[in-house]
């Protein structure tokens, strides 16, 4: 318990340390140094990671021809977590890969895979939407933009006005099981501490609505967590809003996913390896001035309306049936449909823990 409670410690440690750095840039002149910086170094209880930090600006442009092209159409670059994040587009403009979008309708676009994984997520969705309600993103069909084909999906911040949101992989392997060897050895040399824990953070962003920015945090991060502790630091950093922890959400996060485990156990006809679930709060706080504040998909400014929380499934290009009418009657998901359960369970049980830890501290003041 007290291992736990230095943790804990250590993510509240590491969101203060960025937002000291905010404001030391904020009131530096760009021309120095300092300001020229885009990432530091946080030394935390379980790990030492780079993170960067951004301004209260909208999300930047991508110099992607592919990009640009969408968006003479009228689309707008999506803000997301993990994937095609605005920090990877950065590097990656060159390559004029498809990245995710956002609809004037206000639907988020997934690039479909070229291959047979994007057959595999296509058919998910489409098996699953009778059955998904609100575990999944709701599926709108396929749109074409320039000749990339997308998936035309319900944008899961939407009703945000300051979304707070952590993408978590489940399971304890990333590849599908008709993976190479060489996949593999690759794939678990990346996410060494999955077989452990079920679990792997893909990427982070929360919003510190009194220095009116959004900490982002990438797989450079999630991967070096260690341990079972290290997912009570990942979540610990995502309740951090900067002057405390957001311990309020706990409980209707819990419900969420416990709901959701349900759903995967009993309804779902898939098994799914390298899937994530997504956690997403409310980050703006009342009688706080947030404007400028940046970083929701097409949010909802209005604040009284704004959603409160949301748990869901995300990313599916190695989802198999279960009953193997796919043609995977051949192989044996019973370990992948257990891991990804005891992924919620391991979430789930850091939540509580983290829970406990600052109640207790509370009984004794």
């Amino acid at each position: 318990m007290q291992h736990d409670a230095w943790v804990v410690l250590g993510g509240i440690s590491l969101g203060l340390a960025l937002g000291l750095l905010f404001k030391r840039r904020k009131s530096t002149p760009t021309s120095s140094s300092s300001a020229a910086s885009s990432s530091s170094t946080a030394n935390t209880a379980t790990t030492t990671a780079t993170v960067t930090t951004t301004a209260p600006a909208r999300p930047k442009r991508s110099s992607s021809a592919v990009f640009k092209a969408a968006e003479k159409e009228g689309y707008t670059l999506a803000d997301v977590v993990a994937g095609h994040s605005i920090s990877q587009l950065k590097k990656e403009s060159a390559k004029n890969d498809p990245v995710a979008l956002l609809s004037t309708e206000g639907y988020f676009l997934k690039p479909v895979q070229q291959d047979v994984r994007g057959d595999r997520e296509i058919n998910f969705y489409k098996t699953t939407l009778a059955t998904s309600k609100v575990d999944i993103p709701v599926y709108n069909g396929l749109e074409v933009i320039n000749a990339n084909t997308y998936l035309r999906l319900n944008n899961v911040e939407r009703s945000f006005a300051y979304p707070c949101t952590i993408d978590i992989k489940l399971g304890r392997q990333t590849y599908g099981p008709g993976a190479t060897e060489a996949k593999k050895k690759r794939a678990r040399k990346k996410w060494k501490y999955m077989s452990t824990t079920a679990t792997g953070v893909c990427g982070m962003k929360v919003y510190y609505p009194h220095e009116r920015y959004y900490l982002r945090l990438g797989k450079k991060y999630g991967r070096a967590l260690k341990g079972n502790t290290g997912m009570i630091h990942a979540l610990t950093t995502f309740l951090f809003n900067g002057r405390s922890l957001r311990i309020d959400v706990i409980d209707r996060l819990v419900v969420q996913l416990l709901r959701r485990k349900v759903w995967l156990k009993d309804v779902c006809r898939h098994v799914c390896y390298s899937m994530s679930i997504l956690l997403v709060y409310e980050g703006g706080g009342v009688g706080v001035e947030e404007e400028g504040g940046g970083g929701g998909n097409g949010r909802n400014k209005g604040g009284g309306d704004a959603a409160k929380e949301k748990v869901v499934f995300v990313d599916f290009a190695h989802a198999y049936l279960k009953d193997g009418s796919d043609g995977s009657s051949g192989l044996d998901h019973r370990n992948q449909s257990q891991d990804c359960l005891a992924g919620i369970d391991h979430v789930v049980a850091s939540l509580r823990k983290i829970q406990s830890m600052y109640l207790s501290e509370e009984e004794e003041e």
